[in-house]
């Protein structure tokens, strides 16, 4: 899904339809597994922010920690120091 900017709630519903999301079936399904669904959720935040991420996207390669967007190259090297590292 793309959106410019941060996602805000009122944003959600027009960008799944426009995706061909069938909303009211997703709305059903979240009512039905609410409570694993926010647990899940509560946990992947908490890690987050152990791990010290501010948001999304980020990426952890080897030991070293990467918030926001990596390039292709920049993915690249990252695997190849940490193979070094470790190698």
């Amino acid at each position: 899904m793309r959106a410019d900017g941060r996602l805000t709630d009122p944003m959600i519903e027009p960008h799944l339809k426009a995706s061909r999301f069938d909303v009211e079936a997703l709305q059903r399904a979240y009512r039905r597994d609410r409570k694993p669904i926010d647990a899940l959720v509560a946990r992947n935040s908490a890690q987050a922010e152990a791990f010290g991420f501010p948001g999304t996207p980020a990426y952890l390669v080897g030991t070293v920690a990467f918030p926001g967007v990596l390039t292709v190259q920049d993915f690249q090297q990252a695997i190849r120091d940490a193979l070094a590292k470790n190698g």
